[in-house]
This record gives structure tokens, C-alpha cells and sequence, in this order.
């Protein structure tokens, strides 16, 4: 996997270790310095804001019980889930897309290699709910 541009973590992540893994491996950490450092490294206060926009689209997931709790046991299931959830905000609309499409394709393999009738009757319905919440992804914005 090729290294992130940018890492941007919360003060407790604050360490010499992490901000020294994260130069070698060519990303720019950006992480606020913990008050009991003694020396200080500079941080881009601008970009640190926007984990902000991060943090409440998962507090937003998180509201939705099935989602925070993961009860799905497939994985077809649960991407629908989140593409159902995240349709519903206009904001998330490349979440929405990319994980009804990523539904959709869990879904399908999984009629591939089910062997029981339940099994697929949920895969079905797993399939078109991903499907709805990719639809209306690509309403809302595209996948881009």
C-alpha cells in the first residue's frame, strides 16, 4: 500500500517514535503538540482542522445502531448498510457511491459461492439495498 501524503492524528498520537516513522516512510505528520513536550515541532494548523469533517461523518455512521454495533455477519450486508446511511446525507454522497458499489460487488460474489437458499434470498437483499444507496450516491454527486 503506498504511503498516505498526510497523517492527521490527535494530540495523543503526539510521539517521536510515530513522527519519525511516518517522515521515513515520505508522509507529513500533522499532529498538535502535546502540552508536556519540551520540544516543539511544527504543525499546519489549516489542514488540522479539516479532520474535524472526518470525525463527524463517523460520529454520523455511528448514529445509526446497525452500523456502530456491526451486527451483520456479511459483508454484503453491512456495505449496504453504510451505503443506505450515508445516502441519506447529501455531504457523503462518495461514501454512499463507493460502498454501494462495493456492496453490489460482495453481493454478487456472494451468489457465486452461496450454497443455501437463505443465504442467497439475503445476498439478494443486500444486493438491492446496495444498490439504492449507490443510486442514490450517484444522484447526489458521482463517485467522484
Amino acid at each position: 500500500m503506498p504511503a498516505a501524503r498526510l497523517c492527521i492524528a490527535d494530540t495523543a498520537y503526539d510521539s517521536n517514535g510515530l513522527r519519525q516513522f511516518l517522515s521515513e516512510r515520505g508522509t507529513q505528520p500533522v499532529i498538535p503538540n502535546n502540552p508536556t513536550r519540551k520540544r516543539f515541532h511544527p504543525f499546519d494548523a489549516d489542514i488540522y482542522k479539516r479532520r474535524n469533517l472526518i470525525e463527524r461523518m463517523f460520529c454520523r455512521l455511528k448514529d445509526w445502531r446497525r452500523i456502530a454495533t456491526r451486527y451483520d455477519k456479511l459483508a454484503a450486508n453491512f456495505a449496504a448498510a453504510v451505503a443506505i446511511a450515508t445516502c441519506m446525507f447529501r455531504s457523503l454522497h462518495l461514501v454512499a457511491s463507493w460502498t454501494g458499489l462495493a456492496g453490489i460487488v460482495t453481493a454478487a460474489w456472494g451468489q457465486y459461492v452461496s450454497v443455501t437458499t437463505k443465504e442467497r434470498f439475503v445476498l439478494v437483499c443486500a444486493g438491492v439495498a446496495a444498490a439504492a444507496g449507490f443510486g442514490i450516491g450517484l444522484a447526489h454527486g458521482g463517485l467522484y
